[in-house]
């Protein structure tokens, strides 16, 4: 089973907020990317491109944020979390009721329409993490930590009759943006489609194991392409832009891979926990995003909060006013 415990966390705390006094529409939510004191600024330095990635404030609603890297530039694109680009569309998840999500897509224009259901409230919790929208904007993949086992597959023992122990497991869901599910990839986790559509997913435990698999495209098997080494859960996945290789986090670590000889290669180590990890378009940078519990927990105005972005085993970051967090997604 894929442990999520982190993102499911700051997941429950942004729907809940959504509810009450400390909610509402952020401060400075639009504008330019100003850091503590006045001689600190966003300094992209050359990037170029479109950064998705998310407002996490402590006890409020958390936002999907849109920065354009050339001139430091951000506002809010979508009310909601976990947000990943397509050619054209956003998928990401939406608070549609009170401690529940749904998966959703909007346009660049705001306009959005729900893809999935919402949870039914006797079995609300923050299950569906990071939908990848597909390149073609009509397929999505989303992560489910807590779908029902079948009946015949229910434990008989008293603790599972009770709902004590393990009743559900990890796995994909694959969305059709107008006709629903499609199918489940069972204790697969993080996912990711390449620049050719397919479909790149991680081992959650279970029958199948850890490590990175090509999934075929009508989603009936999975090949492990890796070299075994990797021995749990892979926290967040991207694919390059214009090779097929993927870089992700594991053990705390940045790593890269090309999908064709699967040997892991470390390229960044950091203090703080990873949460998040994305090529730049033109697949020369990568941008991640480290957790700062005591920075979370102790937000206040004025104060910087780093993005980083990783260029030739360097490591620069960038300064915003507010905590950003992932996952993240870079586009053109």
């Amino acid at each position: 089973m894929m442990v999520v415990t982190t993102a499911r966390l700051a997941l429950l705390i942004s729907i809940v907020a959504a509810l009450g006094a400390c909610g509402g529409e952020p401060e400075n939510a639009n504008g330019e990317a100003d850091a503590a004191g006045s001689d600190q600024r966003l300094h992209p330095r050359g990037l170029e491109g479109t950064l998705i990635f998310e407002r996490n404030p402590p006890m409020q609603a958390h936002q999907v944020m849109r920065m354009d890297m050339r001139r430091g530039r951000y506002e809010v694109a979508a009310d909601g979390v976990d947000a990943s680009m397509g050619s054209k569309n956003m998928a990401f998840l939406q608070r549609c009721a009170p401690l529940s999500v749904r998966v959703a897509v909007t346009d660049a224009d705001g306009f959005a329409g729900p893809v999935s259901e919402c949870f039914e409230l006797d079995t609300i919790t923050p299950d569906l993490l990071r939908p990848k929208m597909h390149p073609n904007d009509e397929l999505i993949a989303v992560v489910n930590t807590a779908i029902p086992l079948p009946k015949d597959e229910l434990p008989d023992t008293a603790a599972a009759q009770f709902g004590i122990g393990d009743n559900t497991y990890a796995g994909v869901q694959i969305y059709d943006v107008n006709d629903g599910l499609v199918t489940v990839l069972r204790n697969y986790g993080v996912s990711e489609w390449t620049r050719k559509g397919e479909l790149v997913a991680t081992g959650a435990g279970g029958d199948v194991g850890y490590g990175i698999f090509k999934v075929d495209k009508r989603f009936k098997a999975a090949k492990r392409i890796d070299d075994g080494r990797i021995k749990g859960d892979i926290r967040s996945i991207d694919t390059h832009p214009k090779k097929d290789r993927v870089v992700f986090i594991y053990n705390g670590q940045v790593f890269e891979m090309d999908l064709d000889d699967g040997s892991p290669e470390r390229i960044h180590s950091h203090g703080y926990p990873l949460e998040a990890v994305a090529y730049s378009p033109d697949g020369e940078a990568v941008v991640f995003v480290a957790e700062d519990p005591l920075s979370e927990a102790f937000e206040t105005p004025n104060t910087g909060y780093n993005l980083y972005v990783l260029r030739d085993g360097e490591a620069e970051t960038l300064s915003l006013p507010f905590i950003p967090g992932g996952p993240l997604d870079w586009v053109d």
